[in-house]
C-alpha cells in the first residue's frame, strides 16, 4: 500500500499521500514445513491405495516438486509420452472478480504464465511417474468414452475440466487429517520434494532447476533418481 500510494501520488492520480508517515515493518521469514520421512511413507501409502483423481494430483506433486498451480494448469500437449518429457509453462490460480455481477461468482480461475522465466522448464518424468500419467489417460478416456486431446487436462475434475487448485489443496489437508498426520500447506510437498532430493545427493543447483529457481543442464539424471521413493515395493507395483 505504502508504494502504491506514492505511485499514485507521483502519477498525479491522487493529490497526496494521506499516509506519509508509514512505516515498514520487518516480518518473520515462516518455518519452511517439510514432511518427515515417516509422514511421507504414510501419505503415500495412503495415495496409492486409493488411487482416485485427486490421489494422483498429490502424487504428481510429490513426485515432481511442482507448484500447485502449475500442476494444475498441466495438459497433454506438455507431456510427451514417447520421451518421457513434461514440459512446465503455465499456472492457474483462483482469484477475487471485482468486476462480477451480485449473482455471479465472487472468484474465478485465471491461467497465466509460470512464476518467472526460470520456471518454465522440462522434467524428465521416472517411471512411476510416467506410469502414473498413463493411468490418468486411461482413467480420461473410460469416464468420458473418448481419448484426452491435446487441450485437455492431465489433472481433471469429475466433469473432466480443469482441476481448481484450493479444491485440491482442501482435499489434500482433509487426507492428513483422517491420517493424524501433522498439518502441513500442499506446498510443503514441494519442499518435501527437495528435502529427499538432496538427501539422495542431488546438488543443490541441480533441485533449483527442477524446481525452476536456476537453469540447469542435467534434469533426466536428477529424476531418475529420484524415481527411487520411499515406498518403492508400492511404486513397483504401481508400474507393473
Amino acid at each position: 500500500m505504502d508504494v502504491a500510494l506514492k505511485l499514485a501520488t507521483a502519477e498525479e492520480l491522487m493529490p497526496s499521500n494521506p499516509v506519509p508517515l508509514t512505516a515498514i515493518k520487518s516480518v518473520k521469514s515462516r518455518r519452511v514445513q517439510i514432511m518427515t520421512n515417516d509422514s511421507q511413507r504414510v501419505l503415500e501409502t495412503y495415495l496409492f491405495e486409493h488411487f482416485g483423481h485427486k490421489e494422483a494430483d498429490i502424487l504428481l506433486a510429490l513426485y515432481t516438486g511442482m507448484r500447485l498451480g502449475e500442476i494444475c494448469a498441466l495438459r497433454w500437449k506438455n507431456y510427451q509420452e514417447s520421451t518421457g518429457m513434461l514440459s512446465v509453462e503455465s499456472t492457474v490460480r483462483r482469484i477475487s472478480d471485482i468486476d462480477s455481477s451480485p449473482m455471479a461468482s465472487k472468484t474465478q480461475l485465471v491461467f497465466g504464465s509460470v512464476k518467472t522465466t526460470s520456471s518454465e522448464r522440462e522434467l524428465y518424468m521416472p517411471d512411476v511417474v510416467q506410469q502414473l500419467l498413463k493411468l490418468q489417460r486411461e482413467r480420461f478416456a473410460k469416464e468420458f468414452s473418448r481419448e484426452a486431446c491435446d487441450e485437455d487436462f492431465i489433472v481433471f475434475n469429475r466433469c473432466g475440466r480443469v482441476m481448481d487448485p484450493d479444491n485440491l489443496s482442501h482435499y489434500f489437508s482433509r487426507i492428513l487429517r483422517q491420517l493424524h498426520l501433522e498439518h502441513v500447506k500442499f506446498h510443503a510437498m514441494r519442499h518435501t520434494f527437495a528435502t529427499r532430493a538432496i538427501e539422495n545427493g542431488i546438488d543443490v543447483a541441480t533441485v533449483s532447476g527442477l524446481l525452476g529457481h536456476a537453469d540447469v543442464t542435467t534434469p533426466r539424471i536428477s529424476m531418475c533418481i529420484l524415481g527411487m521413493k520411499l515406498c518403492e515395493p508400492l511404486c513397483v507395483a504401481l508400474c507393473r
